[in-house]
């Protein structure tokens, strides 16, 4: 027989909670609240504004117009800039070699980052050679709207072919100099190991694969390949679709 017969026990709570039960539950509706309230449900606009999509068509009208402005200064100041995104990875070597340490991986950074600028240089000077004067002398001519007005259909088409090529030259060589600022970094870590920090992402085997996408992304896009294939895969989807 149990040892509590004929014992009085005592309850105490309130309702139909009994004991500590009544803060744990209370503890565990508030945690429960809390995980809601992080969940809520998304605008029905996905989160965007009517007016981002006219803003950013108006900025990137206005940044060609102004670009064609002023291509062939542009253009120049960009193969400029594609010499001088090399430098870090020079001065890197030439550190390295003078002290006889990490020598191999100094110059193989070098390397790439010299052939990658000269592909910049020479891309460059493919999309100055494919945009026709006249296009410059429109553009010095009218304004924006009357600019945008006057091209025909293809001479939009070679517009936004090689802007877009021109950014795809200034990423790979901005890139470019990332990666021999990493260079330089590693080769003086001892003074230079805040710089490390900042760009230790920039290795030399991403530094190869982020140079040969973009550059060949601009490749594309200036000799019109990147358009014609472009159509090709919607022909291909409609093929498949129908």
């Amino acid at each position: 027989m149990s040892n509590f017969r004929n014992s009085t026990v005592t309850i105490n709570g309130k309702g139909n909670h009994v004991g500590d039960s009544v803060t744990n539950h209370n503890s565990h509706n508030q945690s429960h609240n809390y995980v809601t309230n992080m969940y809520r449900e998304p605008p029905r606009d996905g989160g965007r504004t009517d007016s981002e999509m006219p803003a950013a068509i108006v900025f990137c009208a206005l940044a060609a117009w102004q670009f064609f402005r002023h291509y062939e200064q542009l253009i120049s100041a960009m193969q400029q800039a594609a010499a001088w995104a090399v430098l870090p990875s020079l001065v890197a070597a030439a550190t390295a070699y003078a002290r006889n340490k990490d020598t191999q991986p100094a110059m193989l950074s070098a390397a790439p980052a010299i052939a990658f600028a000269f592909a910049a240089y020479l891309l460059l000077q493919s999309i100055e050679g494919s945009i026709p004067p006249a296009v410059g002398a429109l553009a010095m001519q009218k304004s924006a709207i009357q600019f945008w007005q006057a091209l025909s259909d293809y001479g939009r088409q070679l517009v936004l072919q090689n802007a877009t090529a021109m950014v795809f030259v200034l990423m790979a060589t901005a890139s470019n100099a990332l990666a021999g600022l990493r260079t330089f970094a590693t080769t003086n870590f001892g003074w230079f190991a805040w710089l490390w920090k900042l760009t230790w992402r920039n290795s030399p085997r991403r530094h190869i694969v982020t140079q040969m996408v973009l550059l060949g992304a601009a490749g594309l896009f200036t000799s019109g390949k990147a358009l014609t294939a472009w159509h090709w895969f919607q022909h291909a989807i409609r093929a498949i679709a129908s």
